[in-house]
């Protein structure tokens, strides 16, 4: 099927010629053949003032492409906060996930975009949603570093140690990736030093592995436990 004209007019961010298209029958919520609707292609091209008008005209703010990916999906991605207040405003559905069970939550963290997480929280979104494999938004946070979005999700009853399918805590993705800072607040907020993943690995054992030795010792001083084949410098820092 060929891309159809409404589509186009609001990629191409003709505002005008898209309520011409609607005021002449136009369908607005005839999705493309990736089950694209009009809507989300304008939250993906950022044209709010288009977005308000397809919800005027009846768009349906929680329609979903083949995916399963929402328009407030696709706002949350981008950061697009003034978009997201206005999908928020006319009903979306604020942990409606996509195919892989990623909610517009857990995007934006993934993606560090604090004030749309905040906005998202404000709004009744759950903190501790999880993805099909069971991550959690702020676990994908300490991934990927976002400091303080994992602060924000923690002040908003985020569960510190709750683990994905592996057993792997938000401390052992931190400590794996080397945020120091993140592994501290998260120590900080009860977080289990000693919790191990499927493999019988603990936060310690991974930061070796990675050559993270300024986390080594953070997390030995907070009573983590020497386990597996670990090296020389790490007992050094035990005994010392």
């Amino acid at each position: 099927m060929k891309e159809l004209p409404l589509n186009i007019a609001i990629e191409e961010g003709h505002q005008g010629t898209a309520q011409l298209l609607l005021n002449n029958g136009a369908d607005v919520n005839l999705s493309n053949n990736d089950g694209v609707s009009p809507l989300n292609i304008a939250i993906e091209e950022g044209h709010q003032g288009t977005a308000q008008l397809l919800l005027n005209n009846g768009a349906d703010v929680n329609v979903c492409d083949n995916d399963g990916v929402s328009p407030l999906y696709t706002a949350c991605y981008n950061g697009h906060e003034g978009t997201v207040q206005i999908l928020l405003n006319n009903g979306a559905d604020v942990n409606l996930p996509d195919n892989d069970g990623v909610s517009p939550l857990y995007t934006a963290c993934e993606n560090g975009h604090e004030g749309t997480v905040q906005l998202l929280l404000n709004n009744g979104a759950d903190v501790n949603v999880c993805d099909n494999d069971g991550v959690s938004p702020l676990c994908i946070a300490c991934q990927y570093g976002h400091q303080t979005t994992a602060e924000l999700l923690l002040n908003n009853s985020a569960d510190v140690n709750l683990c994905d399918k592996d057993r792997t805590s938000p401390l052992y993705i931190g400590c794996c990736n080397g945020h120091e800072n993140i592994a501290h607040w998260l120590l900080s907020n009860g977080a289990n030093v000693n919790v191990c993943n499927k493999n019988g690995n603990n936060p310690l054992w991974i930061a070796r592995q990675k050559g993270h030795e300024r986390i080594e010792q953070l997390l030995i001083r907070n009573g983590a436990e020497v386990i597996n084949d670990f090296s020389k410098s790490t007992l050094r820092y035990v005994q010392s």
